[in-house]
């Protein structure tokens, strides 16, 4: 069936900030392609304080992980099946852009009522807060009774809200999960719920997908893999590495960037590459962040008590890292805790990062800066076309990427970018950090183009601590006393 709908909302009375569109809703016998649900806490919608996904259920919505251990646990041993409906609603940013907080509250709410009247006393909705939510369904077969779930839930859900006077319609994409072993764990059907999210996005807004085993054999490879990064989070198998930063004119180490390692007992060490996917997708990332930045402020307090020069250390941050407000409070408590000055950390973060989450970001940083902490682009060159960021956001720094520096010598229009690039940064008063040099004469280009700092295998691969040579402190002499006669 075809239907006309509005990019990404339906305004039925007038059209603020939309554009229209055609899509296809698919019809299957036992399906429905479109099953938005909200979710209740309690009996109201709650506000949370930042946007959950599965990774991170267990710390920020309790009560659904409190609740769906139960249902798994009374499951256990019954005729029972305990099913998992992973929602995420399609362009929520637009829905906040065009209502204000409270409107938009209202609206969650009248579709929250509409859809606890088709509920069975055994169905509960979580609101997992912002565009997340979930259904755990407890049937007594499989997909019978989650398409009559499903198409009870779409028949309510079709009906028109009012926020404000306007008429609309919302969509989601759906993973779902039907269970398959009463001995699964939370974790599990959360991380199998949220490959099968994944796939209904890659089809489009308004699209669910049912996790099938034999299709997707590397989830639970995957999964077993988070379980164990996060034994090594808790078990102390995490190392940071760091790269030195270089001074052209001179060689000596002006910096360091801090990268993280798994130290896996059987493995060996684990590059990055490997784990940090995962830890993203799961939000691992935000523990993993947090204790990169504490376990860098104490090793920065203990090169100082040592005598080491003055030096700044910068930390990779993710998305989910930039846009959680304990951010700030984690840099400051490190920070204080190593009596260490601000300028002594830096938070590097890449520029489609800052682009896809700008007022976060910039919030963010602004706080950061207000602390003294300055904010580096890294692989400056590879994301957004636009330069209006570097207006908007407070960095101080910015790192061209290695694609480009690895070309310069021998690629006129690569040392035309990378020129541009210098003299753009030194414009606007920021600092520059060439990647990925590995020559002698990519150095000796860098300095003809007027770059000042460099960073790269010709000067270090990323070692640990303690196999560092870190430069000591100038001890100024004291002056011999003159004499003088009279």
């Amino acid at each position: 069936m075809q239907v006309i709908n509005v990019f990404p909302l339906i305004l039925l009375g007038a059209v603020v900030g939309a554009c229209i569109s055609l899509l296809v809703v698919r019809r299957k016998a036992a399906r429905t392609s479109l099953l938005p649900a909200f979710a209740e806490s309690g009996s109201k919608v709650q506000r949370s304080r930042a946007t959950p996904t599965w990774g991170a259920l267990t710390l920020e919505a309790p009560l659904f992980h409190e609740a769906l251990q139960g249902q798994v646990t009374r499951a256990q041993g019954t005729q029972q099946h305990v099913s998992l409906l992973l929602l995420e609603l399609d362009h929520f940013q637009h829905l906040h852009a065009l209502f204000e907080p409270a409107a938009v509250e209202g609206g969650l709410q009248q579709l929250q009522a509409a859809l606890e009247a088709c509920l069975q006393p055994s169905d509960r909705f979580f609101w997992l807060g912002g565009k997340q939510f979930a259904a755990i369904i407890t049937t007594r077969g499989q997909d019978e009774a989650l398409a009559l779930a499903a198409r009870q839930a779409a028949r309510k859900a079709s009906q028109v809200i009012d926020i404000k006077g306007e008429k609309l319609r919302l969509s989601v994409s759906i993973g779902v999960y039907p269970s398959q072993d009463s001995h699964e764990s939370p974790e599990q059907m959360l991380a199998y719920a949220r490959q099968a999210l994944t796939q209904a996005k890659r089809q489009g807004e308004g699209y669910y997908h049912v996790f099938e085993a034999a299709r997707h054999p590397h989830v639970k490879q995957r999964f077993a893999l988070y379980n164990r990064l996060n034994s090594a989070l808790l078990q102390g198998e995490l190392r940071v590495y760091y790269q030195p930063q270089v001074a052209l004119s001179s060689r000596r180490i002006s910096g360091l960037e801090a990268l993280v390692r798994w130290q896996h007992p059987e493995k060996g060490l684990i590059p990055p590459d490997h784990f940090i996917p995962l830890a993203e997708e799961t939000g691992l990332i935000v523990p993993i962040g947090e204790w990169v930045i504490r376990a860098v402020c104490k090793q920065l307090r203990v090169w100082q008590r040592s005598g080491a020069a003055p030096l700044s250390v910068a930390v990779n941050v993710s998305t989910r890292q930039l846009i959680d407000p304990a951010l700030v409070e984690v840099v400051r408590q490190s920070l204080a805790s190593n009596n260490l000055k601000a300028h002594c950390l830096e938070l590097e973060l890449t520029e489609s990062l800052a682009m896809h989450n700008l007022e976060e970001a910039a919030n963010i940083l602004q706080q950061l800066q207000a602390l003294g902490v300055a904010s580096v682009i890294d692989d400056f060159g590879t994301g957004y076309a636009t330069l209006s960021y570097l207006r908007d956001l407070p960095v101080t720094k910015l790192k061209i990427d290695r694609s480009f520096v690895q070309d310069i010598n021998h690629d006129h229009q690569a040392a035309v970018l990378v020129k541009s690039v210098i003299d753009l940064a030194h414009s606007l008063d920021l600092q520059v950090v060439a990647e990925g040099v590995e020559s002698e004469a990519q150095c000796e280009k860098l300095h003809e183009l007027g770059c000042v700092y460099t960073q790269g295998y010709l000067f270090g691969r990323p070692l640990p601590a303690a196999e560092l040579n870190i430069p000591r402190k100038k001890i100024r002499e004291r002056p011999h006393r003159a004499f003088s006669t009279i």
